[in-house]
């Protein structure tokens, strides 16, 4: 379930967390990684059906912010794989973590044809941008 997915995932990253100085912040391109298999063992997901790409800057953050992107990335694999992966043989997820003007940018895409209702997951302190048009 998701709750227990959330669960894994802040466990995940206290442990995680756990091995690394606190003065340097988070390497994000592992902690992600690990977030990614994390949710694909979650939901026993092998390697050919749900395939991901992730591309992430030489980041380190500090681990409120660290744990709010992992909680994010969490959510939006868990709704790839409930609402693509039953109307795709394989699902593609590219993931995107940068930094630009003061702002971190994470960009999500996958092969989903479902539109998503951008007014439910802004909100505090999240902006989305979303193109203005949808497959």
């Amino acid at each position: 379930s998701n709750s227990i997915q959330q669960l894994l995932t802040i466990a995940d990253f206290h442990a995680f967390v756990s091995l690394q100085s606190f003065n340097d912040g988070i390497e994000m391109q592992s902690y992600l990684s690990k977030i990614i298999q994390q949710v694909k063992n979650c939901f026993v997901i092998d390697e050919e059906s749900m395939q991901f790409e992730l591309h992430c800057e030489n980041l380190k953050l500090f681990n409120d912010k660290a744990i709010i992107i992992g909680l994010i990335l969490n959510e939006l694999i868990s709704n790839t794989f409930k609402h693509v992966m039953p109307t795709v043989r394989v699902a593609h997820v590219t993931i995107s973590l940068s930094f630009t003007n003061e702002q971190f940018i994470l960009i999500y895409t996958d092969n989903g044809t479902e539109k998503i209702d951008v007014e439910l997951l802004a909100g505090k302190g999240l902006a989305i941008k979303t193109d203005a048009t949808f497959n």
